[in-house]
C-alpha cells in the first residue's frame, strides 16, 4: 500500500481499538480483530509506513461496548441505543480530554511513507 502514495504521502486509518471489545458484533460488519497503538504502530511499520500520529478516541464508546456487548451479550445494536449514544457525543469528547485519550473504542492514526524498505520488499 505505501506504494500507492507519493513519496511523502500519508495514510490516514480509523480502525476498531481495544481486543478486549472483540465481539460478534464486530463479525458482523466485518471486523476481523481490533487493535492497540502498539500493534497498529507495528503494522505500519512493517508495511512501508513510518508512524507520525496514533490516539485512541471514543472511550466513552469503549465503555459502553464492552457493558453490552460482553456484559449483556448484545450482538446487534437498535435504534434506542444509537440515539442514546448520540445525545452523549459531547460528553464522549469530554471524557476523551479527561482519559487523555489512553483507551476508546477506536484508533485514528497517521502514517507517512517511509523511505526505508519494509520487511516484505527485504524477502
Amino acid at each position: 500500500m505505501a506504494k500507492l502514495l507519493k513519496p511523502k504521502g500519508k495514510l490516514i486509518t480509523i480502525v476498531p481499538a481495544n481486543q478486549l471489545l472483540f465481539s460478534e458484533f464486530d463479525r458482523q460488519i466485518g471486523h476481523f480483530r481490533r487493535y492497540s497503538r502498539k500493534s497498529l504502530n507495528q503494522l505500519l511499520l512493517n508495511n512501508g509506513f513510518e508512524p507520525v500520529y496514533c490516539q485512541y478516541f471514543n472511550a466513552l464508546g469503549a465503555v459502553s461496548s464492552f457493558i453490552c456487548r460482553k456484559v449483556f451479550q448484545k450482538t446487534k445494536l437498535n435504534k434506542n441505543m444509537l440515539s442514546n449514544f448520540n445525545h452523549l457525543v459531547r460528553f464522549a469528547k469530554v471524557l476523551d480530554r479527561i482519559a487523555y485519550h489512553k483507551f476508546g473504542n477506536h484508533l485514528f492514526s497517521v502514517a507517512a511513507r517511509s523511505c526505508l524498505k519494509t520487511n516484505f520488499e527485504l524477502r
